[in-house]
């Protein structure tokens, strides 16, 4: 294995090489398990200012990453150089939320104090395209319907979530039924809507009639984040209490209680074929679990504070991972390999 510092490049030798996981890199720290000797480089200047990474998303084609951080800036990376494509123009507040849209052409972002907004953006100009003014209080997290047309968001405005059109920026539909404020919001290819809560429950909402279908209780802390699998049955939830929780999004029935984390479960997603759920975690890692056995696979091991935000690509074969250590990281999930809990496989991380 090489590093060429002047392009700030991973090469790999063997399958792994071939793929923009192991081939992004800014700062570089390289993490290799399963016999392969430990790799670093000295970390150039910072790309941009730093700042906590408060959310992260893939692009759907896999070329791009987004992150949302402290300072009020939404950052656009290419996934495969590591470049730093974008700033997107900052607000004064946090960025809480980010997300592309499914064509990749566009970002959504939801931002706190003091502007509460909800913003889609053009991707690739960085134009501002809609603003979608509804708040008054703390903003939660946003989220794209599968095709598009709709944004989801959540916050602490009547402990409700919001459905908007994209295009308009009228609000749809205003789901009721948390007793608490709505922390994270997600959507399922079947076209319904998770929810979490500070009231410790999730949420099953049809978006068509805006009638809540599952009440999935179990946790004793606030939830922080919620993932749907691909096939919309099964939903995953990670919580203030440390635990990931997978349920039956039919029944509501509790499938697995996965036990690994040692504080707040901050983050949680699906793997694109939904035989995987990553976790992240204010214990400064991030877990892979097999979502049908409940067992733990990988542990992700680099950052040194607060995990904030988790995702996998598109492809299956990476997660990004977004932190209050002022990086972003993306793993190369094939590095590993075997069935014990490993620290994590090759990894590359922006300084934002």
């Amino acid at each position: 294995s090489s590093v060429s510092p002047a392009r700030y490049h991973v090469k790999l030798s063997g399958p792994a090489a071939s793929h923009h996981c192991v081939a992004m890199a800014v700062r570089l720290s390289i993490l290799l398990v399963a016999g392969l000797p430990a790799l670093a480089a000295s970390a150039p200047p910072p790309m941009n200012t730093r700042s906590p990474v408060r959310s992260v998303a893939y692009s759907p084609d896999t070329q791009h990453v987004v992150s949302g951080s402290r300072d009020g800036i939404v950052r656009i990376w290419d996934a495969t150089t590591g470049t730093l494509l974008r700033g997107l123009p900052a607000y004064n507040g946090t960025v809480f939320s980010v997300a592309f849209s499914p064509n990749t052409q566009h970002v959504v972002s939801a931002f706190q104090d003091p502007d509460k907004t909800v913003s889609i953006w053009n991707a690739f100009t960085g134009e501002l395209l809609k603003e979608l003014h509804n708040y008054t209080n703390e903003m939660g997290s946003v989220a794209y319907s599968p095709n598009g047309q709709q944004v989801v968001s959540s916050g602490s405005d009547g402990n409700t979530v919001r459905i908007w059109d994209a295009a308009s920026g009228t609000v749809l539909k205003t789901l009721q039924g948390h007793t608490d404020i709505v922390s994270t919001v997600a959507y399922c290819n079947n076209g319904h809507v998770l929810s979490g809560s500070v009231d410790q429950t999730a949420r099953i909402w049809d978006v068509n009639t805006g009638a809540l279908l599952q009440t999935l209780t179990g946790h004793d802390g606030v939830v922080y984040s919620v993932s749907c699998s691909p096939d919309g049955q099964h939903v995953v939830s990670g919580s203030g209490d440390g635990f990931v929780r997978i349920y039956d999004a039919t029944s509501g029935t509790l499938l697995h209680k996965l036990m690994g984390h040692s504080d707040d479960v901050s983050s949680v997603a699906y793997s694109p074929s939904g035989q995987r759920v990553v976790s992240g975690s204010v214990d400064t890692t991030a877990r892979i679990w097999d979502a049908n056995t409940g067992a733990l696979l990988q542990v992700l091991q680099g950052h040194n504070d607060i995990v904030s935000s988790v995702a996998y690509s598109p492809d299956g074969r990476c997660v990004v991972s977004g932190s209050v250590d002022n990086t972003v990281r993306i793993w190369d999930l094939t590095v590993v390999e075997g069935p014990s809990p490993l620290p994590g496989g090759g990894a590359s991380d922006l300084i934002v």
